[in-house]
């Protein structure tokens, strides 16, 4: 998407997104649309927009509501929870006040106490959340998916199927990766925009109920972003700072701010609120959807960059060229079942911490096919190693001028200085060999470091 309008315009339009849909959640209200109302990011929110639902973050982050409710709560509470309760029992969040529902969570004591006195007045439903990260954990967590989405189905008198819940994830998704993917445009040195702007972004769309265009619209301003600061458009070079520690939002972006304004510059939230949410991908099993096929051939050589998801299909052979490597994170295994009758261990957040390639560009597929031969023919170089085909019709003699050549027969068979090679040999020239003859009729690879 082409985004017309300057960067600053739109990340201000992201800031008072969630003024905006005040209007719009009462349209959703007129139209009978449900609106289910959450504090936190652990509800699912694929089960509201699973229903045709629509799931709001509720009025929490702002110091102004936390005097009223301390003339019910104690003091000494989270603010927090004072913030929320105060917005609620003084009806000025209009968000609670159109919401059908509230979806808590038992994240603390005080959280479970501000559902018991919320119930009083507003139709709460509260998942529990297990105690630790285990199995069991998992198992618990899962049937209290099934328990809020029974809930649900009873409440509002409707039928969540699972192939709703499943383009609900798949959207949901989209949105998380949409916004992940703007977010890592801080890793740029210097940084391309200020970090509150970021953040507007990200707590903006949580107010977009257009739910469909907003992945789209979130790319556009990346690649906007990208664009300009290819051009130079970019912040002074800035201590990088990450907050961590508590929700961001409100009255407590003042923090970033305050960052900024004295010199530094916020590249990430780590918090539940910041990226770590936002790669938090469920599980969907539509990798058809998610992974692209590209057509190969023999003799086609790809370059994959560092943190590209890939993999080969079956009746594949490949020769891989890579710096020493002892790590391997299984993303995916085409949900094959070992001889034991389990699945291979997966590492699915290991993995979302490595990628870094989003996929949008289409890999280089070049055929090394028709080269010339008896000569080195390079066709890879970067600033770690160089890649080389060299195919052998009769003799090739090559200087041997490289800190080292680590060489592979792809076919055919030969001799090197008089020792036989045959398909599937490894073998390496170390610096200093001089001059190298290879015999025979057979296509090799060959790679160095850079010096």
């Amino acid at each position: 998407m082409d985004i017309i309008k300057e960067l600053p315009e739109i990340f201000e339009e992201f800031a008072e997104q969630k003024k905006q849909s005040f209007l719009e959640v009462k349209k959703c209200k007129d139209r009978h649309i449900p609106v289910i109302g959450a504090y936190c990011s652990y509800f699912p929110r694929e089960l509201a927009t699973a229903m045709g639902a629509v799931p709001v973050g509720l009025c929490s982050s702002s110091e102004e509501t936390v005097k009223t409710a301390e003339s019910v709560l104690p003091k000494n509470i989270c603010p927090l929870i004072k913030s929320s309760y105060g917005f609620a029992i003084s009806d000025r969040c209009p968000y609670f006040h159109f919401s059908d529902l509230v979806v808590g969570e038992t994240t603390c004591d005080g959280k479970k106490k501000m559902y018991e006195m919320m119930a009083k007045f507003k139709p709460v439903h509260v998942m529990e959340l297990p105690n630790s990260q285990s199995e069991r954990g998992y198992e618990f967590w899962r049937g209290e998916v099934i328990r809020a989405k029974e809930f649900l189905e009873e409440f509002f008198h409707v039928v969540i199927t699972e192939e709703m819940t499943r383009s609900a994830v798949h959207l949901n998704n989209r949105i998380r990766m949409s916004l992940k993917s703007l977010c890592e445009v801080m890793k740029l040195d210097p940084v391309p925009v200020l970090g509150e702007d970021i953040q507007k972004m990200v707590l903006g769309s949580k107010y977009r109920f257009d739910f469909q265009t907003t992945p789209e619209l979130v790319a556009g301003v990346r690649e906007k972003i990208l664009k300009e600061y290819g051009q130079g458009k970019r912040q002074e070079r800035r201590v990088r700072i990450l907050v961590t520690g508590c929700p961001v939002g409100g009255d407590s972006l003042k923090v970033i701010r305050a960052v900024e304004e004295n010199g530094g510059v916020v590249v990430a939230t780590e918090n539940c609120s910041g990226v770590r949410a936002l790669s938090r991908m469920v599980e969907e099993g539509r990798w058809k959807e998610l992974i692209r096929e590209i057509p190969i051939k023999k003799g086609d050589f790809i370059q994959i960059e560092p943190g590209t998801v890939h993999a080969i299909k079956a009746h594949t052979l490949i020769l891989e060229t890579q710096q020493n490597s002892d790590i391997t994170y299984r993303l995916y295994d085409y949900d094959r079942v070992q001889a034991n009758g389990k699945k291979r261990e997966l590492h699915i957040q290991k993995s979302l911490d490595v990628i870094t390639v989003d996929g949008e560009e289409q890999p280089n597929v070049e055929s090394t096919c028709g080269l010339p031969e008896n000569v080195l023919n390079q066709i890879y170089s970067c600033e770690k190693y160089d890649i080389f085909k060299l195919t052998v019709n009769k003799e090739a003699v090559i200087d041997q001028k490289y800190p080292f050549l680590a060489a592979s027969v792809l076919e055919g068979e030969g001799q090197i200085d008089g020792s036989p090679l045959g398909k599937g040999d490894h073998f390496i020239v170390p610096a200093g060999y001089g001059e190298l003859r290879i015999s025979g009729n057979m296509s090799l690879i060959l790679s160095t470091v850079e010096e």
